[in-house]
């Protein structure tokens, strides 16, 4: 049930992506982009922060993309909504660029020793690191997004999560599949 409620949210905002978007029949990537986008939104709204690590009370929460940008469009739409009563604000950090400075930060295509680098530099702090990459969990990665048969599903280390200091939803975390480090 509870499965079925995050899913159907993450569609809808796929739905509400898609009419700003050119009309023509989008390609799997394209639209499995469209949902990891609502993902990401979805993950934030489940997770909690320490409140020290906002600079106010109206301060935004500040989604980061670092590395290779795969969402296009999908992730504009996402600016200026609000996650946890707080503006959303999407960032594109240069390469080299510390994440320490975001609440979100997906980590796209990247070389494998700047992906290392920049997850040791988040062990520990409040920051939800989101990646694709196959050994983005081994290497410290909180979540992992991954296509299996069409379909978007992710998998979460819990033991980082932890590290981090951060809340994620039970129910989110039941949705998962769970990485164990070994």
């Amino acid at each position: 049930m509870v499965r079925q409620q995050f899913i159907a949210c993450a569609l809808f905002i796929g739905i509400l992506v898609g009419p700003v978007l050119p009309q023509e029949a989008p390609s799997w990537e394209v639209r499995a982009y469209r949902i990891k986008a609502a993902f990401l939104y979805h993950f934030a709204q489940f997770s909690s922060w320490p409140e020290d690590v906002f600079t106010g009370p109206q301060a935004p929460l500040r989604l980061c993309i670092l590395g290779e940008d795969p969402f296009g469009e999908a992730l504009q739409q996402l600016e200026g909504k609000t996650v946890r009563n707080r503006p959303l604000e999407i960032v594109h950090l240069a390469a080299g660029a510390s994440a320490l400075t975001c609440h979100v930060v997906f980590m796209g295509r990247m070389p494998d020793a700047v992906l290392r680098e920049t997850l040791s530099q988040l062990q520990g702090r409040p920051v939800l690191s989101i990646g694709e990459q196959e050994a983005f969990l081994k290497q410290g990665g909180i979540i992992r997004l991954f296509t299996h048969k069409n379909r978007v599903q992710f998998e979460i280390n819990l033991a980082a999560l932890h590290r981090s200091g951060l809340q994620l939803s039970s129910r989110v975390i039941r949705l998962a599949q769970l990485y164990k480090e070994k």
